[in-house]
């Protein structure tokens, strides 16, 4: 499993994890491309330039020393762009610190991803806007505008030869944002134990990292109440007797972390209440970024998930749920044999709980159910033939879930 996280990969991941390769998707299942191990020297990152050709519309340029490789995905609550740039050194970016119109913050974080270091810039935008995002020479060029509104037009035009990832983000209506998506053809070092759960703040909120020796390859989330706090089942995993670190400042007080044979369970205390969060793997552990606020009874109605389809695309299969509107997506349980997801703000009529008999490829069937831990939330499970690679997005008012058989299934 990896966010987003998101209404957002996030919507799912997570804006400020490590690791976590992410990129755009239309009718292809790939993973986003990785530096390799032997790259050319970093690709360092000047500036982030923010213009605003009106009120409704804004250009975010992001310069560097040549033209960049780079993946990218949306989170939501609020709305924010994460462009990571493998092989990319943004140490001394210069970033502005004052905005106008529709951009509300501008972070970047330098982190070792499985292939060597990548760059990360997160945009924080404000309401709902759609972005299209594009190469242009040395530069990765977001425009933003709000729903409704053209875009902005390009400087110059983008170059034929840009990565995979840029090519298939240049039309927000024909490439739609990733959530979530797992696997690349490198291999990955297993973990075998955590090292450490910390706690920073992170843009207008704040980040846990439970850092491993490895990437972890199940773990399952769930929420609790009276004291409101976060469960996170890690699998495969060990961990040093009575390890409850405390942080100062992030909207979890401390860790406290319990040994079983088979996985450690941390549980996250907060704060107050447990605010909106994304998670997402990383090739270093589980981040898991908490917003803001905490969430507050929603004034949006929920939507209806109206219906379900499951059919095989170029390669990969595609789980679509109509929905008919926005709704957050949560990851709940990442394992070999089964994923789960959560749509928050929705509801289900009875008829469409339990077994779907719906199959394909590495998906043996597809069950809906209700998250008993939140109001008008549904869950979608995927039961699992093998390991696959997948990513998650929303477009048109639906829910994606693309998956495929991933090319290092882990039980072989």
């Amino acid at each position: 499993m990896r966010s987003v996280l998101f209404a957002t990969r996030l919507a799912l991941f997570v804006a400020a994890v490590g690791g976590a390769a992410v990129a755009h998707a239309d009718d292809t299942a790939a993973a986003a491309a990785a530096a390799p191990q032997n790259a050319a020297p970093q690709n360092a990152i000047d500036a982030v330039e923010v213009t605003s050709p009106s009120a409704d519309a804004v250009e975010i340029a992001i310069r560097g020393a040549r033209k960049p490789e780079y993946s990218l995905f949306r989170l939501a609550s609020p709305t924010r762009v994460v462009i990571d740039m493998p092989n990319a050194d943004v140490a001394a970016t210069r970033v502005p610190t004052h905005f106008d119109g529709l951009v509300s913050g501008i972070t970047s974080t330098q982190f070792r991803g499985r292939n060597g270091p990548v760059g990360r810039i997160v945009v924080v935008l404000k309401g709902d806007v759609e972005v299209e995002a594009n190469a242009v020479g040395n530069a990765v060029v977001l425009k933003a505008h709000t729903s409704g509104q053209a875009a902005p037009a390009a400087a110059t035009p983008a170059s034929s030869s840009t990565a995979s990832t840029s090519s298939s983000a240049s039309s927000s209506k024909d490439a739609a944002p990733v959530i979530e998506i797992n696997g690349d053809d490198a291999p990955a070092a297993k973990a075998h134990k955590i090292i450490a759960v910390e706690a920073r703040e992170q843009g207008d909120g704040s980040l846990v990292q439970i850092r491993t020796d490895g990437q972890v390859a199940r773990y399952e989330v769930e929420e609790a109440v009276a004291p409101a706090r976060l469960v996170i089942d890690v699998y495969g995993v060990s961990v040093e007797k009575s390890y409850a670190p405390s942080f100062d400042k992030s909207a979890m007080k401390g860790a406290r972390t319990w040994g079983y044979d088979d996985h450690v369970r941390v549980v996250l205390d907060a704060r107050a209440g447990l605010p909106h969060y994304d998670v997402a793997s990383t090739g270093e552990g589980i981040a898991i970024l908490f917003a803001s606020k905490i969430d507050a009874a929603s004034t949006t109605a929920a939507v209806e998930l109206r219906a379900l389809s499951f059919d095989k695309k170029n390669g990969f299969w595609r789980l679509k749920a109509d929905l008919g509107g926005a709704v957050a997506v949560r990851t709940v349980k990442n394992a070999p044999d089964e994923k789960v997801i959560a749509l928050d703000g929705v509801h289900a009529k009875a008829s469409l709980f339990g077994s779907r008999s719906l199959s394909g490829g590495p998906v043996r069937d597809v069950v809906i159910s209700k998250d008993e831990a939140r109001k008008d939330s549904v869950r979608i499970r995927l039961e699992l033939n093998e390991d696959i690679e997948h990513s998650v997005w929303q477009k048109d008012g639906a829910v994606f879930w693309d998956v495929r058989r991933s090319r290092r299934d882990p039980r072989r």
